[in-house]
């Protein structure tokens, strides 16, 4: 099933901040974060990202191990070095099943089957930089997700687009470093998972 999905200006005035309600401001210069990007997830996917997420055009469909990361300034080698020998020991199988439609208030995503070892990867980096607790600590749980789409209204919608394809698999291969530099997030660093 294809429905029209409604067109999002993503240079609507307020979009992003209402899009990001409750969560921390990821738009301040240097602000960093670290994904493990997915890719191959579909034509869908593609188009409710592209059509209704603003952070869409910079930053590909991926699920967040932590944002708030480090301050971009604050990154030293040996940061980098530690996250590269981390994610190098991380196993995990290179296709990810996303089996639900879900969403948060104003933001709707895809839970992946097994949330556990994302959640593991999360709490590893936090315990070695516990100044960096996930969405600044504003959350009682981490909860894996690859955002489809922003808006309350669109819950619905997405469901019934994505019903016929579920589950959705998608391929993983590393972790990303982003910055938000400049009014716009730009990819720093990358760290492949371990074989």
């Amino acid at each position: 099933m294809t429905l029209a999905m409604p067109r999002v200006d993503a240079s609507e005035p307020g979009l992003a901040e209402r899009a990001v309600a409750g969560r921390p401001d990821l738009t301040v210069e240097g602000r960093t974060a670290l994904i493990i990007p997915v890719n191959d997830l579909g034509d869908k996917v593609h188009r409710w990202r592209q059509r209704t997420d603003p952070v869409a055009p910079g930053v590909p469909a991926h699920i967040t191990v932590l944002v708030p990361f480090l301050p971009l300034p604050r990154i030293s080698a040996v940061d980098l070095a530690w996250l590269g020998q981390y994610f190098a020991g991380v196993r995990l199988e290179r296709r990810v099943a996303f089996d639900q439609v879900r969403s948060f208030p104003s933001v709707v995503w895809l839970s992946p089957s097994d949330p556990a070892p994302f959640i593991r990867i999360t709490e590893g980096i936090h315990q070695h930089w516990p100044e960096c607790p996930p969405y600044e600590g504003k959350f009682d749980e981490v909860i894996p997700h690859l955002t489809v789409a922003h808006g309350s209204d669109l819950e619905h919608l997405v469901r019934l687009d994505l019903a016929d394809e579920l589950p959705i698999t998608g391929r993983i291969e590393a972790a990303h470093l982003f910055a938000w530099t400049q009014g716009r997030w730009s990819d720093r660093a990358t760290f492949p998972l371990g074989e």
